[in-house]
């Protein structure tokens, strides 16, 4: 049996607000429904020792094909959102996945799935921390261009492959210095939760026997609300 594809606007839900799921769910309900029945009517026959008969694996493709087809086209807002986020922050890497969608659309699905996590994170960040955001996104750019450049660098030889090779090498150091850049970003945030989370573990500790006593007085008066 062909196997369900994962619904594509779950993982770009962070881009959109109360999108729909698709337009025409009866559909899908009743195709689910009988995908059901038929998986049902194969379990039992697969108990039976007896082989389930071609028109009901013939009929259970066509409704996957079917629910696959749904959900695509639900999905397709929500894409076409994302590819116009991307387009904003990247657009070489949004102009390469429309190029795929047109060459492979079942890559491109598996792709957009891959990237769900990212789109995600980038969001957030972008609402909520600029600094983060710009480093992120510089991430991604330059660890996308290695890629790219390392692709390249594997088709070629002589002195193109040794150009390609030192413009890596070059990428990749910095692309290093981002991500260390990230990752000291973190840790001075963390230290300065740490920093503040000491000074409250101290000044409760100076006032220990006053914080004791109030809770004991608010417990017997029965106005506690710790």
């Amino acid at each position: 049996m062909m196997q369900q594809i994962p619904m594509i606007q779950m993982m770009i839900y962070s881009l959109l607000s109360g999108s729909s799921v698709g337009s025409d769910v009866r559909e899908r309900v009743e195709i689910e429904d009988r995908l059901h029945e038929i998986h049902r009517e194969v379990r039992l026959l697969e108990a039976e020792d007896r082989e389930p008969p071609a028109e009901l694996e013939a009929e259970a493709e066509r409704l996957e094909q079917a629910l696959e087809r749904l959900e695509r086209a639900a999905a397709e807002p929500q894409i076409q959102e994302a590819l116009a986020f991307l387009s904003t922050v990247h657009e070489s890497h949004a102009e390469d996945l429309r190029t795929l969608r047109e060459r492979d659309e079942e890559e491109f699905f598996e792709r957009m799935e891959e990237l769900g996590d990212w789109f995600e994170e980038l969001q957030e960040l972008r609402e909520h921390d600029q600094p983060l955001f710009e480093l992120e996104l510089e991430s991604h750019r330059l660890e996308y261009r290695c890629d790219a450049i390392a692709d390249r660098a594997r088709e070629v030889a002589g002195e193109e492959h040794d150009q390609l090779s030192r413009e890596l090498q070059r990428t990749l150091r910095e692309l290093f210095e981002v991500r260390l850049t990230i990752r000291r970003t973190h840790l001075a945030r963390l230290e300065d939760e740490i920093s503040v989370l000491r000074r409250q573990v101290e000044r409760m500790s100076k006032r220990s026997e006053e914080m004791i006593r109030l809770r004991h007085d608010a417990m017997l008066l029965g106005t506690d609300d710790w």
